[in-house]
């Protein structure tokens, strides 16, 4: 008899397949852009299952300048994707710019898109994300640019295109609507603000 485990895995498997196909059927037929495709297929996406057991996320990816690199993981389990410079930049102590990716993407609703700096560049040469995180909400469509700081007192930093600037991390997050209340609930740490908890 075969595990329970395995006959779900296989079940799950062949169910994502025939839905897949079923919704890539019934619009083969409709006059829809690449773009739109691929939107579809990332909420088929959703029924698609790793062997680990998490679903995986398709984002849609458009490149606004042919020499612009799509993210890459430098390791399988990283959660950040490194984001290139398309373009050759100098920043002079404390200078900062706008540094362009050449792409844009289409998030799904539900996500965002948080732009990190890389700890090897701030460590080494003291380059750093402005507005770190930078927030790329889901209805934006425009070119991701990245905006850099050179926190160095002495020397000058060189970007080139090609370049590993920072990295992006995507993350779901849960929907809010405030509700006015005459008061708050109590928590043990209360009103207690910066420093509170001691050094």
């Amino acid at each position: 008899m075969w595990p329970v485990a395995l006959v779900k895995e296989v079940a799950d498997s062949f169910f994502a397949s025939i839905v897949a196909t079923g919704v890539r059927n019934g619009v083969s037929n409709l006059a829809l852009t690449d773009l739109e495709l691929f939107a579809i297929d990332s909420i088929v996406a959703e029924c698609n299952i790793d062997q680990e057991g998490t679903s995986l996320l398709r984002v849609p990816l458009l490149k606004l300048d042919p020499t612009a690199i799509v993210p890459t993981q430098a390791n399988p389990d990283d959660a950040g994707f490194d984001l290139y410079s398309i373009e050759e930049v100098n920043l002079e102590p404390f200078a900062r710019a706008a540094v362009r990716t050449g792409i844009s993407i289409a998030l799904p609703k539900g996500t965002v898109g948080l732009v990190h700096p890389r700890s090897g560049l701030a460590l080494k040469q003291g380059l750093a994300v402005l507005n770190a995180p930078g927030t790329i909400d889901a209805g934006y469509r425009g070119e991701i640019k990245v905006i850099l700081i050179n926190l160095d007192p002495n020397h000058d930093i060189s970007i080139k295109p090609g370049d590993r600037i920072a990295q992006l991390v995507i993350q779901e997050f849960k929907s809010v609507e405030f509700e006015l209340v005459s008061e708050l609930a109590a928590s043990d740490r209360g009103t207690g603000g910066f420093g509170s908890s001691g050094r």
